[in-house]
């Protein structure tokens, strides 16, 4: 079993932290390697663990250059750097803001007959503009072969795998969701038009059907299953009450729906479970990572190379948990649900501490979840968790947000 630590949130400070490869020991966390440098501004980690693989985008030494790092869940030990030409007319200045560094907006995992293609779609710099162009990068997993003109289409042969776990998005959002009749369509930034996604819209759900309408998210697309997301508003002020989720099972083809607490919620696959984090309005502090970062020896920036306040006790950097609440303007509650596609039962629990997230549910229905620096796991009892056993107690473990098996 493998984890990763680093900063999970790319819109704004992914690109600060490294990224750091742990194998769980019995009792400790075995350090693997560090995977990308603070130095090295990562762009994101996205694991797919039914198909075997986990990505970590950084930027290169070259302007203009991307590195796209391959683990093969198959056999840890096989490891590939990929370095892809990701701008062009870019010069030093807009290099050191970032160009080809954390604007590449999203990513996914694509399966075009067989194939598996990784797709990186380009972004701006804070809304600047700069004096270079990024593009869409597409690249074959097996072959390292570059893979143009993949465009919005593509999104339907594209795996989502949603939030990494507790309050944190990941860069996720998943494609925006329109309707043509009852057909799901997708639209990209310069489309003319939209495109088909394959798949039609549940008929209790009613989009517009092109950007000037109501739209959705899709925030799940895996091998089991297909999540819309779609917030319901308070008509008295139009604020966001909670979240209504659209659920497809692929096995039975059928469609359920799941209302969720709160606005802005946490929805990730963990196999064929949908898992999601409740929120709370409330402002939890939480401790740093002052030990962990002084042991890797990470947080030693230059005089103004990070351009926002941390608190004193936070050197490094990771933001601690209550920076990451802080942004989004509200705080995991500790409850956290498991829903099932297949049975429909829906397990709600409560770990007492805020800063809690559900890392992977394995193959025995035993479910792996972060609470403070502890991992957890718990055997999945139908409508509710066995009783939970720690598996490690780690000043690394507050850090970390993706959890996948491998063999080495």
């Amino acid at each position: 079993m493998y984890v990763i630590a680093g900063e999970p949130n790319p819109n704004k400070y992914m690109n600060d932290a490294p990224a750091v490869l742990y194998r769980v020991a019995r009792d400790r966390l075995e350090k693997v390697r560090t995977i990308t440098t603070t130095r090295q501004d990562t762009l994101f980690v996205h694991p797919y663990p039914d198909q075997g693989y986990v990505f970590v985008g950084s930027v290169g030494a070259r302007p203009g250059a991307f590195l796209l790092d391959v683990l093969d869940l198959r056999s840890m030990g096989v490891e590939r750097t990929l370095e892809l030409d990701g701008c062009w007319g870019c010069n030093a200045s807009n290099y050191r803001k970032g160009c080809v560094g954390c604007r590449y907006a999203t990513s996914q995992l694509l399966n075009r007959d067989g194939r598996l293609i990784y797709r990186i779609q380009p972004g701006t710099w804070q809304g600047e503009q700069l004096d270079c162009a990024c593009r869409e990068l597409g690249v074959d997993v097996d072959t390292g072969e570059a893979v143009a003109g993949l465009g919005t289409g593509a999104l339907r042969f594209a795996y989502e795998y949603g939030s990494p776990g507790g309050m944190v998005d990941g860069g996720d959002f998943g494609a925006e969701v329109y309707a043509e009749g009852r057909r799901a369509m997708a639209w990209g930034k310069g489309d003319v038009q939209g495109h088909d996604l394959g798949w039609e819209l549940p008929a209790d759900l009613t989009l517009g059907s092109d950007r000037q309408g109501d739209s959705a998210r899709l925030m799940v697309n895996n091998d089991h299953m297909r999540v819309i997301g779609r917030e319901a508003f308070d008509q008295s002020d139009r604020r966001p009450a909670a979240m209504m989720l659209y659920v497809f099972d692929k096995a039975s083809e059928e469609w359920s729906t799941l209302e969720l607490p709160g606005s802005g919620v946490p929805v990730g696959a963990r196999r064929s479970y949908v898992a999601t984090l409740d929120t709370s309005g409330t402002y939890f502090p939480m401790r740093a990572f002052r030990e962990w970062l002084a042991a890797e020896e990470v947080y030693a920036y230059e005089p103004g190379a990070l351009e926002m306040e941390r608190p004193v006790e936070q050197d490094g950097p990771f933001r601690s948990a209550a920076e990451r609440f802080e942004d989004y303007k509200a705080a995991p509650s500790g409850r956290f649900r498991l829903y099932n596609v297949r049975t429909k039962e829906l397990i709600v629990h409560d770990t007492g501490e805020p800063d809690s997230e559900v890392l992977y549910v394995d193959e025995q229905d035993i479910a792996w979840f972060r609470v403070s620096d502890e991992l957890r796991r718990a055997s999945i009892l139908e409508d509710r968790l066995g009783p939970p056993e720690v598996v490690v107690t780690a000043t690394e473990l507050w850090a970390v947000h993706w959890l996948f098996f491998g063999r080495q």
